[in-house]
């Protein structure tokens, strides 16, 4: 039974006429007889009877017109795709068959015609037989010529060049060649060899082996090869089908029941031209000239015959063997049968007459028929959306879409059979060769969906929109599914969107809801775990890749499943994916399970992650497990690590290293829990500066006086705080800080000891049940020696004006004068012990600190004398006197007050008898009378000395000098000339002063020691810090100052030379 085809006309038929009158087929047309036919390369080329080859440009005007052959008919043409060159057989004036190769790039200078490059003649034995095939492979380096005795030569070598190639009988056979054809692969070549009996396959790049791979042949023209660049099929049509062969032998086939004379391609469509069965005609009766073929009979003999093939005609067929339709069917000239309707079945029936077709080929998208009456027709085939309004308006959906998906570059053989697919639609859509754009492929998916919506077949409705995912809108999709008996489709649809990466929050929510709704625990599982890919009917797997991506909204994931009581599935997502807030969410507030949260969770989260979510719910955290929580923040504050893992080899420092945290930053969690929050600063301090160690800190640690940054650790169960030994530096962690670093760290230390102290001193209210279990119940006095311990600490750093503050805020004496003394404010340490009336302390601080600090003695003189009286009787108490007694001895010891001075002061009591101050008085008055007697002595000395040295300059300068010595003073001997005297009347022999004659040998000592005194007096005179610190050893400052003055010091002395 004959196999229907779909019907269409997607061509437009139009016959071609000549351009001045438009009434008659073109001129060259008229005048040419056409033996052979081609195409390519923009091109149409014609062989005639009488040896001429005519080119046709796309314009179908003659291009060039030439004598091939002489006065003989073309029987073959080939124009090579690679190349521009054209191969024609044709017959000599011998009539023997000649091979000739043109390069349609070059001319001959005088004829302007190709130039012939080689010219091959072609016998068997010596005789002469007629050309019936010719295939010519790409790379011109193989030609096979088939002759009409089934003999097949085979020319090899460079067949566009005129040199040495060699000629071989491949074939013999005792029936015509009507088809040849080469397939080529990356291995070997294959010629297909085709008779009127057989269909052989011949490997010609490997000793020539040959296979019959069908026993049943094919008519001229009945053989065409396919139109894939590699592995090419040769195509064989026969009356009941047209099978295609490979080179491992026959492949698929397709039912076409005509009586076909010739096949061609034209774009991806196959060409059948047949004859319809009317009535029987002569063999040579309405046959068409394949390509490079002539019928046997004589031209006489078609004039004769003209009229039958009038009658019979013969038929044109277009076929799509892919979508399984016809493209266009139709015979050419007066006597034309009326077309079936578009999708109509096409059955071949008798009616079907026309004029028989004597040419078929194509160029330019255009397909051109000529007819044996000399008419050419040009057949175009329609825009795509003329040809799918025709299909839509037939609902015709599938063939629409197998249509648009068709590949031009994929072979019959190899899709057979292929359905449609994405993957499939993206490879065919970019192939070259194709002129459909993927919208239009999605909007054929729409409408077949919406037709199949409209007829309720939701599910294969659904198929289709799948198909449309990421190209139409999905709420135009969603809608048409929102009802409750449609959710499995609404549920596809939105995994087809989240595998693509195509889904919103709300496709997220929506399919998650239909989960809930549907209470499948199973593909919620799936979904959520496979990263949101939909799964499949055989089920997947989990993605335990460990990549943190997903194809949907994870917190919109997190929340819905929370909402619907999934909790556990809202846990998977937000450990999965890091949502570390949403995770505390669900265990604090909806699952309470705080110990799972502290212990597995938040314990081993990275730094700057965990301290993210503690700002919200380490409080609650703190309140449930303070013990536990503590662990964690201390490991916060104190570990440095490498962001995203690696190694930790030195320095650890740097932008990819975490910095631990702030301290000062996490005590608001303690808010209600200072007892913790004081065990929490003292273990930071312990382990973050205990151990730590700056670039310089060779230099600190061999320096007496510890440095503000030296380490601090608490010790457990002393209650005191106390710098640790210096380990060796080798076994301490070495750890870069920069100055930001640096300053940030000091800061950072400096706020936990004034937190910790604040703690300390605080008064807060310890809670019961720690009181009872005995941990943290500290007393007032173990808090303060903490305090006080963490105040002496040399290497704590605090603000001491703050620590000052609270000490005196929270009334701590000990910490108060501790600062005091480190800030070295000896008059408030001496009024604070002036107004709680500590004598002996008192008198303590100014002997201690008094030397330095003068001021102090007037105030403790002036205390004694004033707020030491007894208010109700206008004198001294026993204890008073007895200090203030004591004070007197100490200013009279050192000298510490003028006795005015004194006086001025205790005269301010009116309890102050001069019989209290009679010892002082006496004793500085004889001290006075011995000072200024020894100064008074001092001046007569000085006087004398300076009268006696002004007169000795006196005489120097104005009077003679008369030297009387005899003798040498050097070797002291009677003087001789010539001999030298100095003005220190001291003479001596010239031999003995020897070259030292510029002074006195024995004076010279002395002068040197002055001028030496004079250069000192005039460097000390620049070197102020040295007369500051004389100042401040010594007692007496004003005897100091009298000094330098004595000495000039303060005076450019110019020295003597």
């Amino acid at each position: 039974m004959a196999l229907q085809w779909r019907q269409f006309s997607f061509f437009d038929r139009e016959e071609v006429v000549d351009a001045q009158d438009h009434a008659k087929v073109p001129q060259w047309l008229q005048n040419l007889d056409i033996t052979a036919f081609a195409s390519g390369r923009g091109n149409l080329f014609f062989g005639s009877a009488d040896g001429t080859i005519t080119v046709v440009n796309h314009f179908l005007s003659v291009v060039m017109q030439w004598q091939g052959y002489p006065k003989k008919p073309v029987s073959q043409l080939k124009q090579i795709k690679s190349k521009n060159v054209l191969v024609t057989i044709g017959e000599d004036e011998n009539g023997v068959p000649v091979v000739k190769v043109w390069n349609m790039e070059k001319f001959e200078r005088n004829s302007k015609t190709p130039v012939c490059t080689r010219s091959t003649k072609v016998q068997y034995n010596n005789r002469v037989f007629p050309v019936t095939a010719l295939a010519v492979l790409d790379n011109m380096t193989q030609v096979a010529v088939g002759l009409e005795n089934g003999v097949v030569v085979l020319i090899r070598g460079d067949i566009a060049r005129d040199r040495f190639h060699k000629q071989r009988i491949i074939h013999e056979g005792s029936e015509t060649v009507t088809g040849l054809g080469f397939s080529e692969s990356k291995n070997q070549t294959v010629l297909f060899i085709v008779t009127l009996a057989r269909v052989l396959t011949c490997i010609t790049s490997n000793k020539e082996v040959k296979t019959v791979i069908d026993e049943q042949g094919s008519e001229y023209g009945c053989s065409v090869i396919s139109q894939q660049e590699v592995g090419q099929d040769m195509v064989v049509a026969r009356n009941e089908a047209v099978y295609f062969y490979g080179p491992e032998g026959r492949g698929p086939c397709f039912i076409i029941e005509s009586d076909k004379r010739f096949v061609t391609w034209f774009r991806n469509f196959l060409v059948v031209v047949s004859q319809p069965p009317l009535k029987t005609v002569s063999s040579g009766v309405g046959k068409l000239i394949a390509p490079g073929t002539t019928t046997p009979s004589k031209q006489s003999q078609e004039e004769e015959d003209w009229s039958q093939q009038e009658e019979m005609g013969t038929v044109l067929t277009m076929y799509d063997l892919r979508s399984k339709f016809v493209a266009f069917s139709g015979s050419f000239g007066v006597l034309q049968p009326a077309p079936a309707a578009d999708g109509e079945l096409l059955s071949f029936t008798a009616g079907r007459r026309g004029v028989p077709i004597k040419a078929v080929c194509s160029e330019g998208g255009e397909l051109f028929v000529i007819t044996v009456d000399k008419k050419m027709y040009r057949l175009e085939e329609k825009d795509l959306s003329s040809k799918l309004d025709i299909l839509f308006q037939k609902n015709m959906y599938q063939l629409a879409i197998s249509m648009v998906t068709a590949n031009n570059n994929v072979s019959i053989s190899s899709s057979m059979d292929t359905k449609p697919s994405r993957a499939g639609t993206a490879n065919a859509l970019t192939t070259s060769g194709t002129d459909y754009d993927y919208g239009t492929l999605v909007e054929i998916y729409k409408r077949y969906g919406d037709w199949l919506y409209s007829k309720g077949e939701y599910d294969t409705a659904m198929q289709q929109y799948l198909r449309t995912v990421g190209q139409l809108e999905p709420s135009y999709i969603i809608r048409k599914f929102l009802d409750a008996q449609r959710i499995h489709n609404l549920t596809s649809y939105l995994q087809a969107l989240h595998e693509h990466g195509l889904a919103n929050s709300d496709h997220t929510t929506l399919l998650l809801n239909c989960y809930t709704k549907l209470k499948d625990v199973k593909r919620l599982d799936e979904f959520i775990k496979t990263d949101g890919k939909p799964p499949t009917s055989k089920g997947s797997e989990s993605d335990l890749s460990g990549k943190k991506t997903a194809n949907f909204d994870v917190e919109t994931a997190i929340r819905v499943c929370r909402q619907a009581g999934y909790f556990d599935h809202a846990l998977y997502l937000a450990k999965k994916y890091d949502q570390h807030e949403w995770y505390l969410k669900i265990q604090v507030e909806d699952l309470r399970d705080f110990k799972d949260t502290v212990e597995n969770y938040v314990s081993k989260l990275p730094g700057p992650q965990a301290l993210a979510v503690l700002k919200r719910y380490g409080h609650v955290l703190i309140t449930e497990l303070p013990r536990e929580m503590t662990d964690v923040l201390v490991r916060l504050c104190t570990e440095r690590k490498r962001l995203g893992g690696g190694g930790s080899s030195p320095p650890l420092s740097g932008p990819q290293a975490w910095r631990p945290a702030s301290p000062e930053d996490l005590t608001k969690l303690y808010v209600t829990q200072p007892e913790w929050c004081a065990v929490f600063l003292e273990r930071v301090l312990e382990k973050r500066w205990g151990g730590r160690v700056h670039a310089n800190a060779a230099r600190r640690a061999l320096s007496p006086q510890r440095s503000a940054t030296a380490p601090i650790l608490s010790v457990p169960g002393s209650g005191t705080l106390s710098p640790p030994g210096s380990p060796p530096l080798a076994e301490k962690e070495l750890i870069i800080l920069d100055p930001a670093e640096k300053e940030a760290d000091d800061r950072s230390h400096r706020l936990v000891c004034d937190t910790l102290l604040e703690l300390y001193l605080g008064e807060h209210t310890v809670r019961k049940d720690v009181v009872d279990s005995g941990e943290l119940a500290l007393t007032r006095v173990r808090k303060e020696e903490k305090a006080m311990a963490l105040l002496k600490n040399p290497a704590a750093l605090y603000d001491v004006d703050q620590a000052l503050m609270l000490c005196k805020v929270h009334r701590f004496e000990a910490g108060v004068l501790y600062l005091y003394e480190k800030q070295s404010l000896h008059k408030d340490t001496l009024l604070h012990y002036m107004e709680v009336k500590d004598y002996a302390k008192v008198l303590e601080t100014c002997r201690k600190h008094g030397e330095k600090e003068r001021s102090l003695w007037i105030e403790t003189l002036a205390f004694f004398a004033a707020s030491a009286s007894n208010p109700s009787q206008n004198d001294l108490t026993s204890s008073a006197q007895s200090y203030l007694t004591m004070i007197l001895d100490d200013i009279d010891k050192m000298n510490l007050l003028p006795p005015l001075q004194v006086l001025q002061i205790l005269a301010k009591n009116p309890a102050v008898t001069v019989g209290m101050v009679r010892d002082f008085i006496v004793r500085r008055v004889e001290a006075e009378k011995k000072g200024i007697a020894e100064d008074q002595r001092l001046i007569q000395s000085y006087t004398y000395d300076t009268q006696r040295m002004r007169s000795q300059l006196h005489e120097l300068q104005n009077l003679p000098i008369v030297f009387q010595s005899a003798k040498c003073n050097q070797c002291n001997q009677l003087l001789e000339l010539p001999t030298v005297h100095f003005m220190c009347k001291h003479s001596f022999h010239q031999r003995c002063l020897g070259d030292n004659d510029s002074e006195c040998p024995m004076c010279s000592t002395d002068h040197r020691a002055v001028q030496e005194l004079v250069k000192a007096q005039e460097v000390n005179a620049a070197r102020h810090d040295v007369f500051l610190n004389k100042l401040d050893r010594e007692k007496d400052r004003f005897g100091v100052i009298a000094e330098y003055f004595s000495k000039n010091v303060f005076l450019q002395v110019k020295p003597l030379d």
